[in-house]
C-alpha cells in the first residue's frame, strides 16, 4: 500500500478547527495538502473567487497539482468535491474527513458513500452515525480521531472570581447563531448578574453584531487572536459560551476547557462530549437561552471546591486531545485503511461536472442543510 496521503480541502487553511488540522498535516511533511479553490476576497460571487469555473476544470487542476506518484489515500475534508474528483486523484482509497455534524448528516453521508471508501470523523457520535448509515463494506475504513488542541492551552490559569463569559470562533448567524447574543445579554441584565462578556473572533456578521451590541457597557470585542494571544484571553474567562445550532466537535470548546473555562454549551450529543457530572452542570438544550441562564446561575452559586473538581474532570478531556494523541490515532487509522473490494471502478458524478462551482455549492448546501 502506498504510504502517502493527499489532504484535499475546498479552500486553503484559514481559521477554525478544520483549518488547524490542515495546517498540522501541512507541517508534518508526511503527505500533501491541496486546496481546490482559493479564498474569495470581498464579494464571494466575484469572478476572481473561482466559483464560476466548471467543476470539471477542478479535476484538471487536481491532476496537475499533485506531487509525485498517485497517493495511497485521498482525504476529502467535509467531502467537498469528492463526488466529481473520482479518478482524477488516482488514489487507491478515497476517504471523507467529516468535521461538521450537518442537519442532514445521514443524507449527506449516504450520497458520498457512493464515491468513497470510508469516513474519518472528529467525534465518536459522528462516527456512530456514519456506521449506522454507510454500507457494511465501508465500516472497516471508518473511524474517529480526537481534534488536536495545542499543548500551550494545557496550562489553565486560576479562574477569575468575577463572572467573565467568553464567546470564541467565527462570528456568523448561520450555524454559530450570534444573532442569539442580544437576547442572551438582555436575559443576563434582567437577572441582575454582575458579568462581562468578551468575544474572540471574526466573521461575516462581525459588523452586524457590533451594531447590535457594540455599545453595551459589559461587552468587549477582542477581534481575532492566534497562539499565545488567544490563550491569554481565554485564561481570563470563567465560562466559555456557545450558541450554535450544531457542531461536529467544537475546537473552541476543547481549547476553552484546556485553558480552565467551564463550558456553557449546547448539548448536541446527549451529554457525550463531557464527563457525566460536567454534562449535567454545563450543557443546555440547543437554542434554550433560559436553560443557559439557569446553568450559569447554578454554576455561579457552586462552591469553589466543587467547581475545582469540575475543572479537573474537564482537564482530563482536554488532555486526551493533545496533538500527540491526534497524531497517534490518525496514524493508527491510516495504517488500517484497505481497498474496498469491487469499488475500484468508481466513477465521478458526471452530471455535476458540467456545472460551475457556484451550482455545486448550491447542491452541497441542499444536501447538508436541506435548503
Amino acid at each position: 500500500m502506498r504510504s502517502t496521503t493527499l489532504h484535499l480541502s475546498k479552500y486553503p487553511p484559514f481559521r477554525g478547527g478544520m483549518d488547524k488540522v490542515l495546517r498540522l498535516h501541512a507541517a508534518d511533511g508526511a503527505g500533501q495538502t491541496l486546496n481546490l479553490l482559493r479564498l474569495p476576497e470581498g464579494d464571494s460571487n466575484a469572478p476572481g473567487s473561482g466559483i464560476h469555473v466548471p467543476m470539471g476544470w477542478l479535476r484538471r487542476r487536481l491532476a496537475g497539482a499533485r506531487r509525485g506518484g498517485p497517493p495511497g489515500v485521498s482525504l476529502y475534508y467535509n467531502c467537498w468535491g469528492a463526488d466529481v474528483m473520482a479518478g482524477a486523484d488516482r488514489a487507491e482509497e478515497r476517504i471523507g474527513y467529516l468535521h461538521n455534524f450537518f442537519p442532514h448528516f445521514e443524507r449527506y453521508v449516504r450520497h458520498y458513500s457512493r464515491f468513497l471508501d470510508g469516513f474519518l470523523s472528529v467525534s465518536a457520535p459522528m462516527h456512530e452515525a456514519v456506521l449506522r448509515t454507510v454500507p457494511a463494506e465501508l465500516r472497516d475504513n471508518s473511524a474517529w480521531v480526537p481534534y488536536p488542541v495545542e499543548d500551550w492551552f494545557q496550562a489553565p490559569a486560576t479562574p477569575p472570581a468575577t463572572c467573565v463569559l467568553g464567546v470564541c470562533g467565527r462570528i456568523a448567524r448561520a450555524q454559530k447563531r450570534v444573532d442569539r447574543l442580544p437576547e442572551t445579554l438582555a436575559r443576563l441584565d434582567r437577572a441582575g448578574l454582575d458579568y462581562r462578556l468578551e468575544l474572540l473572533g471574526d466573521g461575516p456578521d462581525r459588523a452586524w453584531l457590533a451594531e447590535q451590541i457594540g455599545g453595551h457597557p459589559r461587552v468587549l470585542f477582542h477581534g481575532w487572536r492566534e497562539g499565545a494571544g488567544l490563550v491569554a484571553v481565554m485564561q481570563g474567562w470563567k465560562y466559555l459560551v456557545s450558541l450554535s445550532d450544531y457542531e461536529g466537535q467544537s475546537l473552541a470548546l476543547l481549547e476553552g476547557i484546556a485553558a480552565g473555562c467551564l463550558p456553557l454549551y449546547p448539548d448536541f450529543h446527549a451529554g457525550r462530549e463531557l464527563p457525566p457530572r460536567a454534562a449535567r452542570a454545563c450543557l443546555y438544550r440547543p437554542g434554550d437561552l433560559e436553560g443557559l441562564l439557569v446553568r450559569l446561575v447554578a454554576l455561579e452559586r457552586m462552591g469553589l471546591a466543587e467547581a475545582a473538581e469540575l475543572r479537573a474532570e474537564l482537564a482530563g478531556v482536554a488532555a486526551a486531545h493533545r496533538p500527540a494523541c491526534y497524531a497517534a490515532a490518525f496514524a493508527d487509522w491510516r495504517a488500517r485503511v484497505r481497498p474496498v473490494e469491487g469499488r475500484s471502478a468508481r466513477r465521478a458524478a458526471w452530471r455535476l461536472l458540467v456545472g460551475p462551482v457556484w451550482a455545486y455549492n448550491r447542491f452541497y448546501r441542499r444536501l447538508t442543510h436541506g435548503a
